[in-house]
């Protein structure tokens, strides 16, 4: 993560080890396991002010492509700005940038191979956060791989 940030929190879910309507939504949707991690900039910058991580492995490759495509139309009725970004030679995620309903300029990055999707969320009071929001999914490619 960047210097300035500070950890503000953390899920790591097996669907296997819930129990009632928690397993049940977690089911429902395919989700083997989630990691989710949060970081939070104290200061006044012009970095993003929140950034999410995410991971997510569905039961198969197209559990994954549906959840996508889910997502992709959920922004699309509700204003959001859609486009195919190239990552890195010959790999693309998809980037949503909306504003939400307290004017937070929020810029999501979702990446999907297989079964795995990833995501980045940058949040920011007055700016739109897309080439850090790439940099940072590419390093979580990365890591991932």
């Amino acid at each position: 993560m960047p210097d300035g940030y500070e950890y503000s929190g953390e899920t790591n879910v097996q669907t296997s080890k819930l129990r009632g309507d928690t397993r049940e939504r977690y089911a429902s949707r395919d989700i083997v396991r989630q990691h989710a991690r949060s970081f939070r900039r104290a200061d006044d910058s012009t970095s993003p002010r929140l950034i999410y991580s995410e991971a997510t492995v569905y039961q198969q490759a197209s559990h994954a492509a549906s959840q996508l495509r889910d997502i992709r139309d959920t922004f699309e009725s509700n204003s959001g700005e859609i486009e195919t970004v190239e990552l890195a030679s010959g790999v693309t995620g998809i980037q949503v940038t909306h504003t939400n309903d307290r004017g937070t300029k929020n810029t999501l990055i979702y990446y999907h191979t297989s079964n795995l999707v990833l995501l980045v969320i940058t949040s920011g009071q007055d700016q739109f956060y897309p080439e850090r929001t790439q940099k940072l999914l590419v390093k979580m490619i990365s890591d991932t791989g």
